[in-house]
């Protein structure tokens, strides 16, 4: 049995198995014959279990990173195409080069079209350590990680991998405007990692009542777990009355569990389906569309 113990491990079985099904199908067909290919347990076709969600995840950043590395397409929703460029790739170590610099250029160009998000609280300032002497410090390109168990559509994987690509002031500004638009009055960073996550505290109010609020928000793509809410929980003793969590990734039944428990200071989770879909219906950074445009490759191979 071959090894998935990453996304980037798929790159090339996806295309092999794009080939195998004449460069055209859905995602179904593409998972059952990439197990056929790799020799693949029932366990991983089974989405209901976690082998499958976890490969399920994994195949649709696969997916996305071809299709922005120009080596497949996305005619239409539900249908997958092999590309021209695709066909053409010839081992893993080509496949793992193109899209290493397509999702460079990708993360730079949305760079220079990003605007600043405005920001309804002033973050915490905080300084990059110097570079060595004699060395120039160069701005690191952060990589999307796979989020286990988690099951998105491609609009959301998209989104999912913007975020993965924010600083960590833009990811900031952005927690900040999320949480006013959700009820959260004058929310503060207290904390932040370069890249994983942003904590703060807020008030909110549910009628007559006012409420002090933590929040934590990650985007690391780990699977969430009881322990991870435990570990926050402890933290608003003596700080807050309730919590929130968000997280890019998949949250744990167990922690589901831990969050809701009876005698304990409410915590509220929202995963990284969630997430998108709050983005998109309070209109942050999201719109929806409709486009029609003429596929030029298809009628190049006429």
């Amino acid at each position: 049995m071959a090894s998935v113990s990453s996304f980037k491990d798929l790159y090339w079985p996806m295309l092999v198995a794009m080939r195998d099904l004449n460069g055209s199908a859905t995602p179904s067909e593409l998972l059952g014959r990439m197990a056929a290919n790799l020799d693949l347990p029932n366990d991983y076709l089974d989405n209901t279990k976690s082998e499958g969600k976890n490969l399920s995840l994994k195949m649709g950043w696969a997916r996305s990173h071809l299709k922005i590395a120009g080596l497949l397409d996305n005619p239409r929703r539900g249908q997958w195409a092999l590309t021209s460029k695709g066909g053409n790739v010839s081992s893993e170590t080509e496949v793992r080069e193109l899209v290493r610099v397509a999702l460079g250029e990708y993360f730079k160009a949305s760079a220079k079209k990003r605007k600043p998000l405005p920001a309804p609280g002033k973050p915490v300032e905080r300084r990059r350590a110097p570079a060595p002497r004699g060395e120039t410090a160069q701005p690191s390109i952060p990589q999307p990680k796979v989020s286990p168990a988690l099951d998105v559509s491609e609009w959301q994987s998209a989104l999912l991998l913007t975020l993965a690509g924010l600083s960590r002031e833009q990811f900031e500004r952005l927690c900040l405007r999320l949480l006013v638009a959700v009820g959260i009055k004058t929310p503060s960073v207290t904390n932040s990692t370069e890249y994983d996550s942003v904590e703060g505290v807020g008030t909110t109010r549910v009628g007559l009542a006012s409420f002090s609020v933590c929040f934590r928000i990650t985007r690391n793509g780990n699977l969430v777990q009881p322990s991870d809410i435990c570990s926050f929980r402890g933290s608003l003793l003596g700080r807050a009355d309730k919590g929130i969590y968000i997280t890019t990734g998949a949250i744990a039944d167990g922690a589901a569990e831990e969050a809701a428990r009876a005698g304990a200071p409410a915590i509220s989770l929202l995963d990284g389906k969630m997430l998108c879909e709050e983005l998109m219906r309070r209109k942050i950074g999201v719109r929806k569309v409709r486009v029609g445009l003429p596929e030029a490759a298809f009628f190049e191979q006429l």
